[in-house]
């Protein structure tokens, strides 16, 4: 018995241990910043939003439609922006990094990275007769919250998630998740909301974001405002990687 109680009561204090750990670090779970890279093609581009000096990228600069490009957690958007850059010309395509990420200053979280996107979407939007918002993965959640806030003309979502709080109640599912997360990202919530013309693209081998939370978000859409697309033989990482990507984001666009 004293065997057992000691075992238990280790358990306990692992449980316990690891859940503690998981409340006051959750954000570093979430975020994974980048280092400052040079990328050709690519000018730099800075604005001061209070005392955040946020830093990023435009590409075809003199067009007169945006893609405002918001990435995932760890992605260094300069490499995805030459990529849209290269196959959208008639796009200025711009993308900034994340408070913490790269050359921007300050700390992520939700709630900074959504007043963050506000602000530049009401920097840059003047400038242009047409907006597409883009977001992948962590981006997907910025993208949503603003485009649930203003009017953009189109809106794209790459492996796109639910809620960050069901994606890691599933992960965590001995935990109470929902007690615990502080940052949720929980675009089902205001995807209803959304008027514009959104495209979900959903990578076939997503083992990040699994089928069932873009299926979850896709269902909060009001009918005919959302569509998905499944790009076969492609991951959360590597869905840029197959052609059929640009492909469905051309045929969107046009």
């Amino acid at each position: 018995m004293s065997l057992i109680k000691t075992l238990l009561l280790l358990l306990a204090f692992l449980y316990f241990g690891i859940g503690t750990a998981l409340y006051f670090f959750q954000r570093s779970f979430i975020y994974f910043p980048t280092l400052p890279m040079e990328f050709s093609g690519l000018s730099n581009v800075y604005r001061d939003h209070g005392d955040i000096r946020l830093q990023g990228h435009v590409a075809n600069a003199e067009q007169s439609q945006l893609i405002l490009y918001f990435g995932g957690n760890a992605e260094q958007i300069g490499s995805s922006l030459q990529e849209l850059a290269l196959h959208f010309p008639q796009y200025s395509v711009a993308g900034f990094h994340y408070r913490g990420y790269a050359g921007s200053n300050g700390e992520p979280s939700e709630q900074a990275l959504i007043s963050d996107a506000l602000f530049l979407y009401e920097q840059m939007a003047k400038e242009y007769e047409k907006v597409v918002v883009m977001g992948r993965s962590l981006g997907s959640g910025v993208a949503t919250q603003l485009a649930s806030k203003r009017k953009v003309d189109a809106l794209v979502l790459v492996t796109p998630f639910d809620s960050i709080t069901a994606v890691a109640g599933k992960v965590y599912w001995f935990y109470p998740i929902s007690w615990m997360i502080t940052e949720r990202y929980n675009s089902l919530a205001v995807a209803n909301s959304i008027t514009a013309p959104t495209l979900l693209l959903m990578a076939a081998d997503d083992s990040v974001i699994t089928a069932d939370h873009s299926e979850k978000l896709l269902s909060g859409f009001t009918n005919g405002v959302a569509t998905a697309v499944t790009i076969a033989n492609s991951g959360h990482n590597s869905i840029a990687d197959n052609s059929d990507y640009f492909v469905e984001l051309k045929n969107f666009l046009r």
